[in-house]
């Protein structure tokens, strides 16, 4: 384990709290990254790797009809062609958070949005490419 701790900060304003508003069913945001860190074991290298501030994709959310899925598009993945989102369930919504869960073969992926500033958090813990791997993006939807 590396014994020098590494720290970057970047700056993460919470916008005026008169403009934010819980999310509402069929409501939509965009969500900018305002920070990332990945770590990966990678199984060839015999080594983990830390990645911190690469570039993330900005994201585009939804929030069903009915209140219950949260719809996730990454403007990387649409830059590419693909038109399937990743679906959310939505595990708790009130005043404070917005909590949804994505559950997948190999890993769960989790979102965390405080609906009075409209940052969010998504990471993801599971298998990757080359071994296990954690990812977390904070955002700023709007």
């Amino acid at each position: 384990m590396a014994s020098n701790k590494i720290e970057v900060a970047v700056p993460a304003p919470d916008p005026d709290a008169k403009f934010v508003k819980p999310p509402r069913p069929g409501q939509s945001f965009g969500c900018d990254p305002l920070a990332s860190a990945n770590v990966f074991d990678d199984r060839f290298q015999h080594a983990a790797t830390v990645w911190t501030k690469y570039e993330a994709s900005k994201v585009a959310i939804q929030v069903s009809d009915d209140g219950k899925r949260l719809s996730v598009m990454k403007a990387m993945d649409v830059a590419i062609g693909s038109t399937q989102p990743e679906d959310f369930k939505i595990t708790s919504s009130g005043n404070s958070y917005l909590l949804a869960e994505e559950s997948l073969t190999l890993g769960k992926a989790l979102l965390i949005l405080d609906v009075r500033t409209m940052k969010m958090v998504w990471s993801f813990n599971g298998q990757g490419m080359l071994g296990m791997k954690g990812e977390t993006v904070l955002f700023q939807c709007h």
